[in-house]
């Protein structure tokens, strides 16, 4: 339920999830939602990285903008949407911070 609600969210421009497609990688920007939301974005953001590589082939690394807790220290987005990946996506993907930057994490090689 909660996913069809983001889907219609983004469809009427209520919301925002900006796909930004490099050639070396393809992001989305995660670290101004919350949680709950950052978990249906990553089911949509998935869905529209298996339809891009569908027409365009590959596309490089995946980078989750996750932010790196500038009020925290901690990043609270990113552990949790690792769990995610790893737990809830058939097949389970393995992500990985950034050794660039700490508040991305990376899908890939």
């Amino acid at each position: 339920m909660a996913d069809t609600i983001f889907t219609e969210m983004i469809d009427k421009n209520l919301i925002t999830a900006k796909i930004n497609s490099y050639e070396a990688y393809t992001a989305i920007d995660f670290h101004t939602y919350t949680v709950s939301v950052a978990r249906c974005a990553l089911r949509w953001f998935l869905d529209q990285v298996i339809q891009l590589r569908d027409r365009a082939g590959e596309i490089g690394d995946i980078h989750l903008i996750v932010g790196k807790g500038q009020k925290t220290g901690t990043s609270m987005l990113g552990p949790i949407l690792m769990e995610m990946l790893e737990r809830e996506v058939e097949p389970p993907l393995h992500a990985r911070v950034s050794e660039e930057n700490s508040g991305r994490l990376v899908i890939g090689n």
